[in-house]
């Protein structure tokens, strides 16, 4: 139901990424998958707190958006667009193919204590995972146009 607040914390990363650096990188949606997949091992695979488990994820993008620098945007030319491009669409696959390499292709969730909490709104039912992910790109929305 809330989906789309996922499409809104990528389309937030694609922006600012070629805002800034004038570059298109298509490996975004990896790191992004990364990201999660670092957050949610984190909680089922090493048992860690939840607080401690959002700042894996959060390292795992950093690292994510550190090696798409080093490896696609500095050493390729920027004379044209396409070249740093594309060599995006190589740290995509790789990225994506060590994740299905390391954990297989099968979806990962989280631990059960965070799939069974739902509440009620208005009839509708809704996880608790779904508001905070609502919550979090509405607060990114608003402070990157503030």
């Amino acid at each position: 139901m809330l989906l789309g607040s996922n499409y809104a914390l990528l389309a937030i990363g694609y922006t600012l990424v070629f805002g800034v650096v004038r570059l298109l990188t298509l490996a975004h949606g990896q790191v992004f998958m990364a990201s999660g997949v670092a957050f949610v091992l984190g909680l089922r695979l090493l048992g860690l707190p939840l607080v401690a488990a959002i700042v894996l994820g959060l390292a795992a993008g950093v690292l994510g958006g550190v090696l798409t620098d080093v490896l696609c945007f500095r050493p390729v030319s920027r004379e044209s667009e396409i070249g740093p491009a594309v060599a995006t669409i190589g740290l995509a696959i790789a990225v994506q193919e060590a994740v299905v390499i390391w954990r297989g292709s099968n979806p990962i969730g989280l631990p059960l204590e965070f799939e069974t909490v739902n509440l009620r709104l208005a009839g509708i039912r809704v996880s608790v995972v779904q508001l905070v992910a609502l919550l979090v790109s509405v607060l990114l929305i608003l402070a990157i146009h503030l």
